[in-house]
């Protein structure tokens, strides 16, 4: 699905979560969710991070920045929510 994004919102949770890579100056993981983000506007459905539909979330998804943190997100016609920067739970 080509994506027909128009707008982009974060969630107050969404950068409270991606705050303390900001703090801690991990700008590896800050570029690839960068990177992540801009893959999303191109096709939310596929690219970088491997795309997973969040059962829970209708119209929900997460994709990985690595194997300790992921991007959840919500695609709603042309809009993209980003709903929390997180560590995956284990």
């Amino acid at each position: 699905m080509r994506s027909n994004i128009t707008g982009i919102f974060f969630l107050p949770v969404s950068l409270k979560g991606a705050k303390p890579w900001r703090n801690t100056g991990d700008k590896r993981i800050h570029d690839k969710a960068v990177k992540i983000v801009m893959s999303i506007l191109r096709d939310p459905s596929k690219g970088l991070g491997n795309p997973k539909v969040v059962k829970e979330l209708k119209g929900g998804w997460c994709r990985e920045i690595d194997k300790d943190h992921l991007i959840m997100y919500w695609v709603d016609k042309n809009h993209l929510t980003l709903l929390d920067f997180r560590e995956e739970e284990t």
